[in-house]
């Protein structure tokens, strides 16, 4: 019987597998390689004796890279074949151009196969074999390409490759950075100076302004509006305003000083303390509040009001420093002041106290007085905040505490800014036990608190009574807004009025108010707020609100209904 060969090549070399009749073993013809009837050599790339159809483990990622190399051969296969493709058409058009050739040089020409002795005719089909399965008896080698060699740069010296790479990342986010900061301009404060144009006598009629006689070089009378536009003064000099519709509050920004009007009345008050006005303050039709021209202009520093009889206009501009140019002016720092203004009583009230600090308070200033009117929300029996009011921006007071003080932001750097003032008076045996509550605590106190009255034998709608009395629902409760906070003392075993026998009341009864900070419950506002008196229970409402609670005794309640 002849010898059979397999179809599969040999996986080593290429070579034809050849079974002789009788021998138990099949053998490569180029290489020698051996392998058993039963185990047929294996596909390219596998190991030895291993059966067809084995299952290989092999990770995700190898996975992954293998389809990526197997994709990435068959791209190059299919570049190679159609280079190859136009390099035999090349060759095949260049072909048919005959090259010039010198005379009387004979053309070189091997033997053709019929010449051919049987040692070349074996060397010849040998060739022809190897290269019909793909063989190459000579492997070249090629240059490196400049992205092998530097493949082979960076695994060579990894740690400089990895420095080098940070620092063009480095480099490239300042170059980004100073891009950004040359591109990217501070929207500028409108400083242009504006005007306004009365008219004539029968538009002040209409308006029902109040009018101030003057009198020109010429002595022609002329008459002109006692009366200025606060809302466009506020624009030009970039005042922050805050308040209630009826009562705005005009203040500078990261600053303490400001003054406050209330429409229809005469009264203003700055910087704590109330001065009379020749007129009251109004608001237009366009929601304009126009106030007294000249306490105005007496209280407002770093900037001119100035009056024009001959176009009967009043025209108000910024100052300017020598530091400035034309192009380029630099303006005064705007001040509120009362000047030589006298304080007067307001409305059948003491006069507003000043707050004053042995501390520096500028870094607090904003936080003091927040324009955020959401520090005056209510939350009482009848006013629920919901299971699902979290304040957005609380954060962690750093003051003497028994466990962690979370408020919301302006509360919480008020409190620090209190706490250190009471360390200049002397006043350190104080910490703070509770503060922001979310609806979830809320809710397993007060259950707590039922259950520990029924233990006592009360029923518990008795006990729910009993703790209602000064321990608030889930979701009724003041603690909820992150805005409260309860003190404790040394001498104190637990919250209880004894409190209010420490140095620490005292002092916060006296200057708490300062800091925007009041007596939540007091104990004779129970009516009012619903709750039993509680001395340790502080609440954080702005110095403005403070201010005026703590001058005219009334609860939270009460300053909310008179805005």
């Amino acid at each position: 019987m002849p010898d059979s060969y397999f179809r599969r090549p040999c996986p080593a070399c290429g070579g034809r597998v050849r079974h002789r009749e009788g021998d138990p073993f099949a053998e490569c013809t180029a290489c020698g390689r051996r392998f058993t009837l039963k185990d047929p050599p294996p596909q390219n790339g596998s190991a030895e004796g291993t059966p067809k159809g084995a299952p290989q483990k092999r990770s995700f990622l190898k996975a992954l890279l293998s389809k990526i190399k197997t994709a990435a051969r068959a791209i190059r296969s299919k570049c190679s074949a159609l280079y190859a493709s136009l390099y035999r058409k090349i060759r095949k058009k260049n072909d048919r151009i005959p090259l010039p050739r010198p005379e009387g040089i004979p053309r070189l020409q091997g033997p053709s196969e019929g010449q051919m002795d049987q040692g070349q005719r074996a060397l010849y089909n040998a060739r022809k074999q190897q290269l019909a399965t793909g063989g190459n008896a000579h492997v070249v080698q090629s240059e490196p390409t400049k992205s092998e060699r530097l493949e082979s740069f960076v695994l060579r010296h990894r740690v400089f490759s990895i420095v080098t790479a940070a620092l063009a990342v480095l480099l490239l986010l300042t170059l980004l950075t100073v891009g950004i900061a040359f591109c990217v301009k501070e929207a500028s404060i409108n400083k242009d100076p504006f005007r306004i144009y009365y008219g004539t006598e029968d538009d002040y009629d209409r308006h029902e302004y109040k009018f101030i006689a003057f009198k020109t070089p010429d002595s022609e009378v002329r008459e002109i509006s006692h009366r200025i536009n606060m809302t466009k003064i506020a624009a030009l000099c970039d005042l922050t305003i805050s308040g209630t519709a009826n009562a705005p509050k005009y203040a500078l920004r990261g600053g303490s000083a400001y003054v406050k009007f209330e429409s229809g009345s005469d009264l203003a008050l700055v910087n704590g303390s109330n001065y009379q006005m020749d007129c009251p303050a109004t608001y237009d039709e366009n929601g304009d509040l126009w106030v007294d021209l000249y306490f105005a202009d007496s209280i407002l520093g770093g900037m001119e009001i100035g009056v024009d009889l001959e176009t009967n206009t009043i025209t108000v501009t910024r100052n300017t420093t020598p530091e400035g140019t034309v192009l380029d002016p630099v303006y005064e720092t705007i001040s509120i002041s009362a000047g030589n203004h006298s304080s007067v009583p307001s409305s059948g009230n003491a006069a507003r106290p000043t707050a004053t600090y042995k501390i520096d308070i500028s870094a607090y200033a904003a936080d003091l007085y927040p324009t955020d009117t959401s520090y005056l929300i209510l939350a009482n029996k009848e006013h629920p905040l919901g299971a699902d009011y979290v304040p957005a921006d609380l954060t962690e007071a750093d003051v003497s505490r028994t466990k962690t003080v979370e408020l919301r932001a302006s509360a919480a750097r008020a409190l620090e800014a209190m706490f250190a003032e009471m360390k200049e008076d002397g006043v350190t045996d104080i910490s703070v036990t509770s503060s922001y509550r979310s609806y979830t605590y809320q809710e397993g106190l007060f259950s707590y608190y039922v259950s520990e009255y029924q233990k006592e034998g009360y029923t518990y709608d008795e006990a729910v009574k009993l703790v209602e009395s000064d321990t608030a629902r889930p979701g009724y409760s003041e603690h909820q807004t992150g805005l409260c906070v309860d003190f404790l003392t040394s001498s104190m075993n637990g919250l209880s009025n004894e409190f209010e026998n420490t140095e620490a009341f005292v002092w916060l009864r006296e200057n708490a108010w300062k800091f925007g900070f009041i007596l939540r419950y007091p104990s004779d506002k129970i009516d009012t707020t619903g709750y039993t008196y509680e001395s340790w229970h502080y609440r954080f409402v702005g110095v403005d609100a403070a201010t005026e609670i703590h001058t005219s005794g009334w609860c939270f309640e009460e300053y909310l209904e008179r805005q």
